[in-house]
Formats: C-alpha cells, sequence, structure tokens
C-alpha cells in the first residue's frame, strides 16, 4: 500500500516539525553566545582572510601615496555533516500504549531534544579541544603558543598560558593579550575578551573573582579593590568536560572566531512501513562548525 497524503494526512501536517522545534529549544545552549551562528545554503562554508595593512604614511603635497599589496592568509572549509535519529514504533507499541508515551508528539519532541544536545556538545568539543585537536587555518591548535603571524612569515604568537584561575592569572592574560592581540603585520587589533568561559568545576571560582558585588580581590586582605568586579561575563558550560581546570577568555560572535553554520536546521519527516506494520520517526540536520582566526579565544590549561 501507497503512502499518500489522502491516505495518511497526519504524517503530512507541520504540526511534528513545531513539536521537534519546542524540543530543540527546551534544551538549553551555550554555544550561541559565543559562536557566531550562520546559514548556508551551498554544499560548504569558505572563509579566506586577507592580511592586514600597515599603518598610514605622510605623503608630501604632490607626492604619490604609496601602495601596499593585499596578503592572503590561510583559507577555511566548514564541510557540513549530516546528522540523525530514527526511531520504529510498532502498530501494536501505538495502539496499546495506555499513557501515550509512544505519541507522535513525545517522540518527535524526543528527537529535538536530542538534535539540541548534539549540537551543543560538537559545539563544545570545540573548545574541548581547544589545546590538542581543533585546528585553525593556519594548522595550529585553537590555543598554542606558535601561530605564525602569515603564511610567509614565520614570526609567532600566542593564546595560550598554563596558569590556573586565580585574579593573578587574568593579569597574565591580559598582559599575553596585550602582546600578542596582532594582525599579520605585527600590528595591534582590536581585542576586548568580554566573557569568561569555564566549566563546572571553575564557576565558583570565577563567580568570587568578577562578580560585581567582589569588591575586594579574591584571595587577599580587605581592601585590596577587586578591578575584576563586573568586567567579565562568567560562561559556565556543563559540557566542558575534558578538563576541570581549564579556562579561556573569549571575545564572542566575531566575524572571523568560532562559527557555527548551518545548512539545514533540525526538521521532522515521518512515514509507515506497511511491511513490518510500524511507524518510522526521522529527524534530520546538517552544520558545521570550527574556528577561523584564533584571535577570538585565549585559554588556559591551568595547570603547568
Amino acid at each position: 500500500m501507497a503512502v499518500s497524503r489522502a491516505t495518511n494526512p497526519q504524517l503530512y501536517t507541520p504540526i511534528y516539525d513545531k513539536f521537534l522545534v519546542e524540543g530543540y529549544k527546551a534544551v538549553p545552549q551555550v554555544f550561541p553566545q559565543i559562536f557566531t551562528v550562520l546559514s548556508d545554503d551551498s554544499k560548504e562554508y569558505k572563509t579566506d582572510m586577507l592580511g592586514g595593512l600597515g599603518t598610514w604614511v605622510s605623503v608630501d603635497e604632490l607626492g604619490e601615496t604609496p601602495s601596499e599589496d593585499l596578503n592572503q592568509l590561510w583559507p577555511k572549509t566548514f564541510t557540513h555533516i549530516k546528522f540523525g535519529k530514527s526511531v520504529i514504533v510498532s502498530y501494536e507499541g501505538v495502539d496499546d500504549d495506555e499513557y501515550a508515551i509512544l505519541s507522535k508528539a513525545n517522540v518527535v519532541k524526543a528527537e529535538g531534544r536530542g538534535a539540541a544536545r548534539k549540537a551543543d556538545q560538537d559545539a563544545a568539543d570545540i573548545i574541548n579541544n581547544s589545546f590538542t585537536s581543533t585546528q585553525t587555518p593556519d594548522s595550529q591548535w585553537l590555543c598554542d603558543t606558535d601561530h605564525p603571524y602569515s603564511p610567509t612569515d614565520a614570526t609567532t604568537l600566542s593564546n595560550k598560558i598554563t596558569t590556573a584561575l586565580t585574579p593573578a592569572a587574568l593579569d597574565e592574560m591580559e598582559i599575553k593579550i596585550a602582546n600578542n592581540g596582532k594582525d599579520s603585520t605585527g600590528e595591534v587589533v582590536d581585542i576586548e575578551p568580554t566573557t569568561l568561559l569555564v566549566p563546572a568545576a571553575l564557576y565558583g571560582t570565577a563567580m568570587e573573582i568578577c562578580d560585581k558585588r567582589a569588591w575586594n580581590l579574591r584571595g587577599t586582605a580587605d581592601r585590596v579593590l577587586n578591578r575584576f568586579a563586573g568586567v567579565y561575563n562568567v560562561l559556565m558550560w556543563r559540557r566542558l568536560t575534558t578538563s576541570t581546570t581549564a579556562w579561556w577568555l573569549v571575545v564572542p560572535k566575531q566575524d572571523y572566531g568560532l562559527k557555527f553554520v548551518w545548512r539545514e536546521r533540525p526538521h521532522y519527516d515521518a512515514w509507515v512501513n506497511h511491511t513490518i506494520d510500524a511507524y518510522d520517526f526521522k529527524g534530520r540536520m546538517r552544520y558545521s562548525l570550527g574556528a577561523d582566526d584564533w584571535r577570538c579565544i585565549w585559554g588556559s590549561t591551568g595547570t603547568v
């Protein structure tokens, strides 16, 4: 027997897409707070960066304004991957489901929750692996000590330290940013991290340092002014699980930096399999993610 809108109208209603979206939105996600979230209709999303130009120079009256070549830096390709989950429910399972646990609405909402958790965990793993396996276009780890200026200039910059989270460590990181926040020509660029990103194990420490009510500096005698009070937004991500000591300062939602690219947002499909007397509920999505510029994040392993 063929499936058609006439014989199986319950499978062709947008209400189940609505249920899937409701399930997706029911899961709190952290990544949209620091990743730039984009949509793309091509098979892969590509970014290209150009090297910075030097500072302007004085020009004499009637003098020729000097030109400067634009150097192309490393390209980045975001390749979309398909994700999905299918649930097969027998006719008998639906018929005898006294408490409606297997109703289409419940199944589809559960699939939506699973999609949300997958997307958030994949984004978290970009950070989890920032010291060990997440690469940027320059072929270095996302947080590393030797990011080259450009393909033609091997001078290196660092966005990594190894100090445990303390006020002194934040001082150290801010100095690191001041000394290493440069473009491909060595010119200082405007980098202002606003988010202190931590795993659950460091949330208390981060709040004691950065809470706007923490007037006294943590770990010191009274009346030592806490200059970090209210400076950084403390963001705890429970999916940061590879280290209990690592922490990061993040410049969220940069034009170049952490990116999450939707090719197809989570959506629902279903059909009836009359051969085995079952309903098949399927969710599907496609996306890619990564980082195309390391300057968006400055990390510490928290341990020497």
